[in-house]
């Protein structure tokens, strides 16, 4: 097994060798390298060394925006929050959402939350 210093020293190395690319093709290039240490290792490999090493890397790949969550998909629905949010917990909006428009087209307390963290963090950047 390698020291610590010996690890830091050859990753260097390998960092040199992707310098120039952006993050995305630097992070495919090292996904690639590691796919083909594993397939060709005739040494046994611990278990979860073989789970695709691009998983482990997902969170700094690059992210297209997903669907829009139950209160954004629904603009009665925004506005009726946006009119009634002030001063008020989420509970109690939840409550006079299931009044106004049903259980089943009312969202959950914690998706009424992400949206109002939502809107009062981009009112903030506003600002």
């Amino acid at each position: 097994m390698l020291a610590i210093k010996e690890i830091e020293e050859k990753a260097r190395l390998i960092t040199l060798n992707v310098s120039g690319l952006s993050i995305t093709d630097a992070l495919q290039v090292l996904n690639t390298a590691t796919a083909l240490i594993l397939n060709k290792s005739e040494q046994p490999v611990e278990q979860n060394l073989k789970k695709p090493f691009i998983s482990s890397l997902a969170n700094f790949l690059p992210r297209h925006a997903g669907r829009l969550c139950s209160v954004e998909s629904d603009p009665e629905l925004q506005r009726y929050i946006h009119s009634i949010h002030e001063m008020r917990a989420i509970k109690q909006i939840t409550e006079m959402c299931r009044v106004k428009f049903g259980a089943k087209r009312t969202p959950s307390k914690s998706s009424i939350h992400r949206y109002i963290q939502k809107m009062t963090k981009q009112a903030q950047q506003g600002e």
